[in-house]
C-alpha cells in the first residue's frame, strides 16, 4: 500500500521550479499537514475499494508517522524551458546525446536540494517554450468550452 502525494511546477526556469517545489515537498512531511490531508481524504475513500480497510488504518491518526512514511511516494513533475529542445526538431540520437547530460545535471541539482524521508519520483519535462505551450493550451481550452 502506497500513498502518492504529488507536486507539479509548470515553470520556464528549472532552478525556480526547484526553489518553489522543495519547501512544498518538505511541508508534506510535517505532522499537521499530513494529518490534515489524511482527514480530508479518509471520508472520500470508496468502501468497495479492495484495500479500503488497510488504507483507512494507514490514514488513522493513531497510526505512527514512521509507518506512514514507509508508504508514501511523491511524484514531482517539473517543466522548464530548454535551449536543446528548441534547437532540435526531431527525436533522434543527436537530441538524446545532448539532452541527457542536461537532464542528469538537473536531476542531481534537485537531489542536492531536497531532503525527505520518502521515495520521490522526479519527472523532468524540458520544453521548447513554456509560455507558448501555455498559450496554446489556453486557446484549445477556450475553443473546447465554446462547443
Amino acid at each position: 500500500m502506497e500513498l502518492w502525494l504529488g507536486e507539479v511546477k509548470f515553470y520556464n526556469d528549472f532552478y525556480r521550479a526547484v526553489y518553489d517545489v522543495v519547501p512544498e515537498i518538505e511541508a508534506h512531511f510535517q505532522k499537521v499537514y499530513l494529518r490534515n490531508e489524511f482527514a480530508a481524504i479518509t471520508n472520500k475513500i470508496d468502501k468497495s475499494f479492495p484495500h479500503y480497510d488497510k488504507l483507512v488504518r494507514l490514514l488513522d491518526p493513531n497510526t505512527s508517522l514512521d509507518d506512514v512514511f514507509k508508504a508514501i511516494c511523491v511524484p514531482v513533475l517539473l517543466t522548464y524551458d530548454s535551449l536543446l529542445v528548441a534547437k532540435h526538431r526531431e527525436f533522434n540520437d543527436a537530441y538524446v546525446n545532448e539532452i541527457l547530460p542536461e537532464i542528469e545535471a538537473n536531476h542531481q541539482a534537485f537531489l542536492a536540494k531536497v531532503k525527505c524521508p520518502v521515495k520521490i519520483h522526479l519527472f523532468l519535462c524540458p520544453l521548447e517554450d513554456k509560455a507558448k505551450l501555455s498559450s496554446t493550451l489556453l486557446d484549445k481550452l477556450t475553443a473546447w468550452q465554446k462547443i
